[in-house]
Formats: C-alpha cells, structure tokens, sequence
C-alpha cells in the first residue's frame, strides 16, 4: 500500500474512527489514514472484516484498533468512543462513512417501513449519533475533523431504492 500514497504530514499521530472501516471506502480510507501515520479505529459490525482491516494496517506498521459498534445504537457507540480514546488516545477525526439497506429497487409504493427505516436509520441516524458522541470531545479540546460520504444516487438516476437515494443527502 506505500505505492502512490497521498501524504498528509499532518496525520501523524493523530487518532482517527472510521465507521463502516471494516470494508469498500472505509477500509481504504483506515489504509491511508494509517499509511500517513495516523492511529485508527476501525468501526463495523462484522468482527473478521473489521479484523482483516486491522491487520492489513498492522502489516504495512500501521497502528490499528478494532471498534465494534452498531451505529444505529446511542449506547453502542459511546462505548465504541470510550474504547477507542482508552486504546488510541482521544479521537480527533471522524469519517462517518457508514451506511445500510435492506430495501431493493423498485417503486415507492413498494418499499415497506421496515426498508425505508432500516435504511435511514444506517445512513442517517448512524451519522447523526456517530457524530453526536464524538462531538463534544473535540469542542472540548478546540478542534477535530468531521467526514461525511454521500452517494451520488440523490443526484443522478441509478434506479437505487428510493429511501436509499432519498438518505444520503446528508453529505450533500
């Protein structure tokens, strides 16, 4: 991974949490993060992902954390904070990049609640309480950096489900 690495000199030894970190965007952003010196929390759900991540960082000298949490749960991720500032130290960037649906394509008027909720609440309400919680520690410590990710499916017809395409307008 050292091959065409973007260097930020100012990551170095900063404590980074990544939701959603265990796979696609967010384990590739966990990589640069630890590839610019940064020590990473890798947030997700299913434990071996979230392992692979960490030690592929590890691997490369990087230093990782695993950070379990179900986003979509205020308890679970303030435990995920708790753990990650005991293990790395306090964290001073978020990328809250995590996301969900269980809803398929197809007509509004098809989509149950269960889809439409399970997907606003992963994209949405995984961002609002991720940022909740971490929040508060950078105003008291003067700074932090806060990521969002968005897809382009509010944007530009992709035949995405609709509550989908209707919650990652959060980044926008």
């Amino acid at each position: 991974m050292t091959e065409n690495v973007p260097t930020y000199p100012d990551l170095q030894g900063k404590v980074a949490l990544v939701t959603g970190g265990s796979g696609g965007i967010g384990a590739a952003t966990c990589r640069l993060l630890a590839a610019n010196g940064a020590k990473v929390a890798v947030n997700g759900r299913d434990e071996d992902r979230i392992g692979a991540t960490v030690e592929a960082i590890r691997a490369e000298g990087g230093e990782a954390e695993g950070a379990p949490a179900d986003c979509t749960d205020l308890a679970a991720v303030e435990g995920m904070r708790r753990r990650a500032e005991e293990e790395l130290g306090p964290v001073g960037i978020v990328a809250a990049f995590v996301g969900g649906s269980r809803a398929r394509p197809g007509p509004l008027a098809q989509t149950t609640e269960e889809d439409w909720h399970s997907t606003v609440d992963g994209s949405l309400t995984a961002t609002f309480l991720t940022l909740k919680v971490f929040l508060p520690g950078m105003t008291e410590r003067g700074g932090g950096s806060v990521v969002t990710m968005a897809s382009s499916a509010a944007r530009v017809p992709t035949g995405a489900p609709v509550p989908y395409a209707a919650a990652p307008r959060r980044g926008s």
